[in-house]
């Protein structure tokens, strides 16, 4: 069965170093090189999925949402990676369509800076909860209120400047889905257990 850590494997051995009495660089760059292996597949997938379902644009507009929040918030994962991407997948169509309604609504800019505004709270509380030290979670904190205070900016700008364009409003109501999404990862599992008992 193929793995990334056998790929990783592979693709490390066949620079032919000597890698005696240098066990530690040798997982590092076996821990490197399975990431690198992962983020090329899960690309190739995501763009491939937006291709064959004719939703390219919107699935690059999630994407990018997604990924920059995720790179320092951090958030929770799945079982394995299959379970991993197949959520990520389910959920970028589940806010691609719903930002089609969005889009739609009367109110859409106001919903939109809503989605930010619960988006930015959220992380406000949880991004880098899965930090070993407190000061790894304030850096992490600070850098995702830094992009997450970029994208709110962005959002506002084009919504000012859009005025009731439908095209923009659908981009920037999947943009806002996508890093309420990602701030909904953040919930630590006991508090997200809570949220679903109540409803």
């Amino acid at each position: 069965m193929f793995t990334y850590a056998k790929a990783a494997e592979k693709v490390v051995d066949l620079a032919e170093i000597d890698w005696q009495g240098r066990q530690e660089l040798r997982e590092t760059c076996l821990y490197g090189m399975e990431m690198l292996i992962a983020l090329i597949n899960n690309c190739f997938l995501v763009i491939l999925v937006g291709v064959i379902s004719g939703k390219l644009m919107e699935v690059l507009i999630y994407t990018v949402a997604w990924g920059s929040l995720r790179l320092f918030a951090g958030g929770r994962h799945g079982k394995n990676h299959l379970y991993c991407i197949l959520t990520y997948i389910a959920v970028m169509f589940l806010v691609i369509c719903a930002g089609k309604y969005i889009a739609m609504f009367k109110y859409a800019s106001i919903m939109i800076l809503l989605m930010m505004f619960i988006s930015t709270l959220f992380n406000g509380l949880y991004a880098g909860s899965q930090k070993e030290s407190k000061k790894e979670i304030l850096r992490s904190k600070k850098k995702t209120l830094m992009v997450l205070a970029i994208e709110c900016l962005s959002v506002c700008f084009l919504l000012w400047n859009s005025g009731s364009e439908i095209q923009v409003v659908y981009g920037l109501s999947i943009f806002a889905g996508a890093v309420l999404a990602e701030s909904l990862f953040l919930l630590p599992k006991d508090r997200a257990n809570q949220i679903l008992k109540c409803n």
